[in-house]
């Protein structure tokens, strides 16, 4: 099998798993706009629904992408969170909030992979993996598939994307799984790709 080509059904994607992030669980912050928070009491608690989540879902042997925010707090945390998670095969993409896992190289070590940006194929289709929404991407108009996060479910998806966040799903979702909600929406024609045929 090809380095960026993965089987659907034992590929998952995650994101803004926000492992240990007190002020975004509603018992512990110190926001003063708490309509934002996760419905938790306890850190602990969060923590534990989130591996859960991904125990439960994504097989030891599969590959799961986790699209970055991955935890905060101490350096540790990232570890902690890392060693509770049963799957083998984790790739990493970097979030707005992994300064720690980008520059610390015994904490990339953790991961089969770290990048800020990947495109992955599947049964023929093209995946774009970037922690953030993009507007335009690589064979967006040839039915390429964009996987982002960041906006915790705020952000209308354009075209053929998806965020696939916790907060979105609380859940990974299979490569197979995405195609499956994605298969009505067509290719966003941009410009002159509105005519280009290849």
């Amino acid at each position: 099998m090809k380095q960026n080509q993965f089987l659907a059904e034992k590929t998952f994607i995650f994101a803004d798993g926000h492992h240990s992030h007190t002020n975004y669980v509603r018992g512990t912050s110190k926001w003063t706009d708490k309509s934002k928070c996760r419905d938790f009491d306890t850190v602990e608690e969060m923590n534990a629904c989130l591996i859960k989540s991904i125990n439960d879902t994504v097989p030891e042997d599969a590959t799961l992408f986790h699209l970055g925010d991955w935890s905060f707090g101490k350096k540790e945390n990232v570890k902690i969170f890392r060693d509770q998670v049963n799957c083998k095969d984790v790739h990493f993409m970097y979030g707005n909030h992994d300064f720690s896992v980008l520059k610390d190289p015994s904490l990339q070590k953790l991961f089969t992979r770290c990048d800020h940006y990947r495109e992955i194929y599947s049964k023929g289709q093209m995946f774009v993996l970037f922690h953030y929404a993009l507007r335009v991407f690589n064979q967006g108009h040839h039915g390429a598939i964009n996987l982002y996060a960041h906006s915790h479910g705020t952000l209308p998806p354009i075209g053929r994307s998806l965020d696939v966040g916790w907060d979105v799903f609380h859940r990974p979702l299979s490569l197979d799984e995405i195609v499956d909600m994605l298969k009505d929406v067509p290719p966003l024609m941009v410009d002159h790709h509105t005519e280009e045929t290849h």
